[in-house]
């Protein structure tokens, strides 16, 4: 049988940092969620904007974690269903038989 590769989640979180800051959920580079951390930041400030930055970073890994966790879920549900899918054709085909 060969490696089959693990599929990877379509969804990823992006940051989005200007005067104000945003966290995006993304998939196939459209937007399907939007959260407003923080605003505005003072971009002059640089400690600020490092803070700011790392304070999103955090949050940002945060809700990939959360959605790979999701992706894994259904992962294991599709095997599930697909391998008790094959059980009922197997069962179901041998029946004739007797």
């Amino acid at each position: 049988m060969e490696d089959q590769q693990k599929p990877k989640p379509t969804k990823q979180v992006r940051i989005r940092a200007g005067y104000h800051a945003t966290i995006e959920i993304v998939e196939h580079d459209h937007v399907i969620h939007t959260e407003h951390k923080i605003g505005p930041i003072n971009s002059f400030d640089r400690l600020g904007f490092e803070e700011a930055f790392d304070f999103l970073e955090i949050e940002r890994q945060a809700q990939q974690a959360e959605l790979d966790e999701d992706f894994e879920q259904e992962q294991k549900l599709k095997q599930e269903s697909e391998k008790t899918m094959l059980q009922t054709a197997f069962s179901y085909l041998t029946s004739f038989r007797n």
